[in-house]
């Protein structure tokens, strides 16, 4: 197995996390790689305990209901859970598709709450739950607040 050296060259960008031998070619047969991935993998761990609720830190009755249905969304698994993995990963780039996996959570959500029955209180907590995944930004971007858009 041929093996050569390729010096470190940072690219700083904002949001990505390199970790295991991104930076460098490690032999195949030593396992490098995975050995700097799972210390690389503790470092984070240490970094995140802190955190106390990374996913959702609202304590907001709707965005609990979200989280909870996002989960259960996915541990449904087959579409339900390769769709969204592989939007998060890059593999699928298509927008329909985001946006069909969008409306899927909030429906499976809400129908949720409305399940075994509809009492007001789980049908307000639904249309909050509804508007809390910004509906209004992702429809209607011209009437959220300046302050709220990303710089250009």
């Amino acid at each position: 197995m041929p093996n050569r050296s390729m010096p470190a060259a940072p690219y700083p960008t904002p949001g990505a996390l390199l970790m295991g031998d991104a930076f460098n070619m490690r032999h195949p047969l030593t396992g490098g790689g995975m050995t700097v991935a799972l210390s690389d993998i503790v470092v984070l761990r240490n970094l995140l305990r802190p955190l106390k609720d990374v996913f959702c830190a609202s304590p907001d009755k709707a965005r609990q209901e979200m989280r909870e249905a996002c989960f259960d969304y996915l541990s449904l698994g087959g579409v339900f859970s390769s769709g969204p993995v592989s939007l998060l990963s890059g593999l699928n780039p298509r927008p329909l598709s985001l946006v069909l996996h969008f409306f899927a959570v909030a429906v499976y959500g809400v129908g949720r709450l409305l399940v075994p029955f509809p009492w007001p209180k789980r049908i307000w907590i639904g249309a909050r739950l509804i508007l809390a995944e910004g509906v209004r930004q992702m429809f209607f971007p011209a009437t959220v607040p300046a302050y709220y858009r990303a710089p250009r």
